[in-house]
Protein backbone atom coordinates (compact mmCIF):
# COMPACT_ATOMS: atom_id res chain seq x y z
CA UNK A 1 0.00 0.00 0.00
CA UNK A 2 2.78 2.41 0.98
CA UNK A 3 4.54 1.96 -2.36
CA UNK A 4 1.22 1.83 -4.26
CA UNK A 5 2.14 -1.39 -6.08
CA UNK A 6 -1.23 -2.21 -7.61
CA UNK A 7 -0.63 -5.87 -8.46
CA UNK A 8 0.76 -6.50 -4.96
CA UNK A 9 -2.30 -4.83 -3.40
CA UNK A 10 -4.64 -6.89 -5.60
CA UNK A 11 -2.75 -10.07 -4.68
CA UNK A 12 -2.93 -9.33 -0.94
CA UNK A 13 -6.66 -8.53 -1.16
CA UNK A 14 -7.34 -11.76 -3.06
CA UNK A 15 -5.34 -13.82 -0.57
CA UNK A 16 -7.13 -12.31 2.43
CA UNK A 17 -10.56 -12.90 0.88
CA UNK A 18 -9.81 -16.60 0.47
CA UNK A 19 -8.80 -17.18 4.09
CA UNK A 20 -11.32 -19.02 6.31
CA UNK A 21 -10.05 -17.10 9.36
CA UNK A 22 -10.67 -13.68 7.78
CA UNK A 23 -13.17 -12.58 10.42
CA UNK A 24 -15.47 -9.60 9.79
CA UNK A 25 -13.96 -7.44 12.54
CA UNK A 26 -10.50 -7.83 10.95
CA UNK A 27 -11.97 -7.25 7.48
CA UNK A 28 -13.64 -4.02 8.66
CA UNK A 29 -10.47 -2.81 10.37
CA UNK A 30 -8.33 -3.49 7.26
CA UNK A 31 -10.97 -1.93 5.02
CA UNK A 32 -10.78 1.24 7.08
CA UNK A 33 -7.00 1.41 7.43
CA UNK A 34 -6.25 0.56 3.79
CA UNK A 35 -9.28 2.14 2.10
CA UNK A 36 -10.61 -1.13 0.67
CA UNK A 37 -14.21 0.02 0.27
CA UNK A 38 -15.64 -3.21 -1.12
CA UNK A 39 -14.80 -5.01 2.16
CA UNK A 40 -17.03 -2.74 4.25
CA UNK A 41 -20.37 -4.19 3.16
CA UNK A 42 -19.67 -7.92 3.60
CA UNK A 43 -17.92 -7.31 6.93
CA UNK A 44 -20.72 -5.12 8.26
CA UNK A 45 -23.43 -7.53 7.09
CA UNK A 46 -21.70 -10.38 8.93
CA UNK A 47 -21.35 -8.28 12.07
CA UNK A 48 -24.98 -7.13 11.99
CA UNK A 49 -26.08 -10.78 12.06
CA UNK A 50 -23.88 -11.61 15.06
CA UNK A 51 -25.07 -11.09 18.63
CA UNK A 52 -23.15 -8.14 20.11
CA UNK A 53 -22.35 -10.24 23.16
CA UNK A 54 -20.19 -12.55 21.01
CA UNK A 55 -17.76 -9.71 20.29
CA UNK A 56 -14.79 -9.57 22.65
CA UNK A 57 -13.14 -6.36 23.79
CA UNK A 58 -10.33 -7.10 21.30
CA UNK A 59 -12.94 -7.41 18.52
CA UNK A 60 -14.46 -4.05 19.46
CA UNK A 61 -11.02 -2.42 19.53
CA UNK A 62 -10.29 -3.99 16.14
CA UNK A 63 -13.56 -2.70 14.68
CA UNK A 64 -12.96 0.77 16.11
CA UNK A 65 -15.22 2.95 18.21
CA UNK A 66 -16.89 4.71 15.27
CA UNK A 67 -17.76 1.51 13.39
CA UNK A 68 -18.84 -0.16 16.64
CA UNK A 69 -21.15 2.79 17.36
CA UNK A 70 -22.70 2.43 13.91
CA UNK A 71 -23.07 -1.32 14.46
CA UNK A 72 -24.81 -0.97 17.83
CA UNK A 73 -27.01 1.86 16.61
CA UNK A 74 -28.13 -0.05 13.51
CA UNK A 75 -28.80 -3.24 15.49
CA UNK A 76 -30.88 -1.20 17.96
CA UNK A 77 -32.90 0.42 15.17
CA UNK A 78 -33.60 -2.99 13.62
CA UNK A 79 -34.59 -4.47 16.98
CA UNK A 80 -37.01 -1.60 17.67
CA UNK A 81 -38.45 -1.95 14.16
CA UNK A 82 -39.03 -5.68 14.63
CA UNK A 83 -40.68 -5.18 18.01
CA UNK A 84 -42.95 -2.50 16.58
CA UNK A 85 -43.98 -4.64 13.60
CA UNK A 86 -44.50 -7.70 15.80
CA UNK A 87 -46.67 -5.78 18.25
CA UNK A 88 -48.79 -4.00 15.62
CA UNK A 89 -49.88 -6.61 13.07
CA UNK A 90 -50.92 -5.34 9.66
CA UNK A 91 -54.64 -5.56 9.03
CA UNK A 92 -55.93 -8.26 6.73
CA UNK A 93 -57.16 -7.01 3.37
CA UNK A 94 -60.39 -8.68 2.42
CA UNK A 95 -61.32 -9.59 -1.12
CA UNK A 96 -64.72 -8.07 -2.05
CA UNK A 97 -65.95 -11.55 -3.01
CA UNK A 98 -64.72 -13.23 0.20
CA UNK A 99 -67.54 -15.39 1.65
CA UNK A 100 -66.28 -15.00 5.24
CA UNK A 101 -64.20 -11.84 5.77
CA UNK A 102 -64.47 -12.01 9.57
CA UNK A 103 -63.10 -15.54 9.53
CA UNK A 104 -60.20 -14.42 7.30
CA UNK A 105 -59.46 -11.53 9.68
CA UNK A 106 -59.48 -13.87 12.67
CA UNK A 107 -57.26 -16.43 10.91
CA UNK A 108 -54.78 -13.75 9.89
CA UNK A 109 -54.48 -12.38 13.44
CA UNK A 110 -54.21 -15.87 14.89
CA UNK A 111 -51.40 -16.76 12.48
CA UNK A 112 -49.67 -13.46 13.21
CA UNK A 113 -49.71 -13.80 17.00
CA UNK A 114 -48.92 -17.53 17.04
CA UNK A 115 -46.36 -17.48 14.23
CA UNK A 116 -44.54 -14.52 12.77
CA UNK A 117 -44.82 -12.15 15.74
CA UNK A 118 -42.92 -14.63 17.89
CA UNK A 119 -40.06 -15.11 15.46
CA UNK A 120 -39.37 -11.55 14.35
CA UNK A 121 -37.69 -10.28 17.53
CA UNK A 122 -36.47 -13.74 18.59
CA UNK A 123 -33.11 -13.28 20.37
CA UNK A 124 -31.43 -16.31 18.76
CA UNK A 125 -32.72 -16.23 15.21
CA UNK A 126 -34.81 -13.16 14.52
CA UNK A 127 -36.04 -12.96 10.97
CA UNK A 128 -35.06 -10.07 8.73
CA UNK A 129 -37.80 -8.27 6.82
CA UNK A 130 -37.12 -9.93 3.46
CA UNK A 131 -37.22 -13.34 5.19
CA UNK A 132 -40.63 -12.52 6.70
CA UNK A 133 -41.95 -11.52 3.27
CA UNK A 134 -40.62 -14.76 1.78
CA UNK A 135 -42.36 -16.76 4.52
CA UNK A 136 -45.62 -14.90 3.95
CA UNK A 137 -45.49 -15.76 0.26
CA UNK A 138 -44.88 -19.47 0.97
CA UNK A 139 -47.20 -20.17 3.90
CA UNK A 140 -50.86 -21.08 3.57
CA UNK A 141 -52.70 -19.49 6.47
CA UNK A 142 -55.28 -21.94 7.75
CA UNK A 143 -58.77 -20.51 7.70
CA UNK A 144 -57.91 -17.59 5.42
CA UNK A 145 -59.11 -17.69 1.84
CA UNK A 146 -56.45 -17.50 -0.89
CA UNK A 147 -57.78 -14.20 -2.26
CA UNK A 148 -57.67 -12.40 1.12
CA UNK A 149 -54.23 -13.80 1.89
CA UNK A 150 -52.88 -12.74 -1.50
CA UNK A 151 -54.31 -9.21 -1.16
CA UNK A 152 -52.91 -8.91 2.37
CA UNK A 153 -49.44 -10.06 1.35
CA UNK A 154 -49.42 -7.75 -1.70
CA UNK A 155 -50.49 -4.81 0.47
CA UNK A 156 -47.79 -5.58 3.06
CA UNK A 157 -45.13 -5.74 0.33
CA UNK A 158 -46.30 -2.40 -1.11
CA UNK A 159 -45.92 -0.71 2.30
CA UNK A 160 -42.20 -1.68 2.36
CA UNK A 161 -42.17 -1.65 6.18
CA UNK A 162 -40.56 -5.09 6.20
CA UNK A 163 -37.70 -3.76 4.09
CA UNK A 164 -36.88 -0.91 6.46
CA UNK A 165 -34.22 -3.04 8.21
CA UNK A 166 -32.37 -3.37 4.89
CA UNK A 167 -32.62 0.40 4.47
CA UNK A 168 -31.00 0.91 7.89
CA UNK A 169 -28.18 -1.47 6.98
CA UNK A 170 -27.61 0.09 3.54
CA UNK A 171 -27.58 3.61 5.01
CA UNK A 172 -25.02 2.59 7.62
CA UNK A 173 -22.80 0.90 5.03
CA UNK A 174 -23.00 4.08 2.97
CA UNK A 175 -22.04 6.18 6.01
CA UNK A 176 -19.11 3.89 6.83
CA UNK A 177 -17.94 4.04 3.22
CA UNK A 178 -18.11 7.85 3.24
CA UNK A 179 -15.83 7.83 6.27
CA UNK A 180 -13.20 6.28 3.99
CA UNK A 181 -12.88 9.61 2.21
CA UNK A 182 -12.41 13.09 3.52
CA UNK A 183 -15.98 14.11 2.54
CA UNK A 184 -17.31 14.35 6.13
CA UNK A 185 -14.23 16.30 7.23
CA UNK A 186 -14.44 18.64 4.23
CA UNK A 187 -18.17 19.17 4.80
CA UNK A 188 -17.69 20.01 8.48
CA UNK A 189 -14.84 22.41 7.66
CA UNK A 190 -16.95 24.14 5.01
CA UNK A 191 -19.80 24.42 7.48
CA UNK A 192 -17.51 25.95 10.11
CA UNK A 193 -16.07 28.40 7.58
CA UNK A 194 -19.53 29.55 6.53
CA UNK A 195 -20.55 30.40 10.10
Amino acid sequence: MFLEIEDGIAYAIKEFEGRPDFHPEIQLELAHHHHIDHWIEPAFRQLINMPIITLSLDDVICIGIVAFHYLVQTKSLIEELKKGIAYHPPEAINDPECPSPLHCDYSWKKEWWNGLAKFMPHPDAGLMGHEILAELEKVKILGMCDACQMLTVVWIKEQKVFLKDEEYISDTISDLTKLQTDEPITASLQQELSI
